[in-house]
């Protein structure tokens, strides 16, 4: 698909996230992911998802700390 939506799955549990990688993927969408909060921020820096699914509770930066720097870099 041209110009597919960006999507970023950010969720600790690799089972969990690669399910959503599958299905977004055989749905059209681009998928990046990332496994924990560090990490997660480091794939926002170069990517601009249009959607960022974000478990709360991860290892290194908890979900709601990778939110505020989100919001605070737009």
């Amino acid at each position: 698909m041209a110009n597919s939506p960006k999507n970023t799955i950010v969720e600790d549990n690799a089972p969990i996230r690669e399910m959503y990688k599958l299905k977004l993927i055989a749905k059209g969408y681009d998928v990046s992911t990332a496994n924990n909060g560090t990490s997660a921020l480091q794939v926002l820096e170069h990517e601009k998802p249009d959607l960022i699914l974000l478990d709360i509770k991860l290892p290194n930066l908890p979900g709601n700390e990778v939110l505020k720097r989100v919001r605070d870099t737009d």
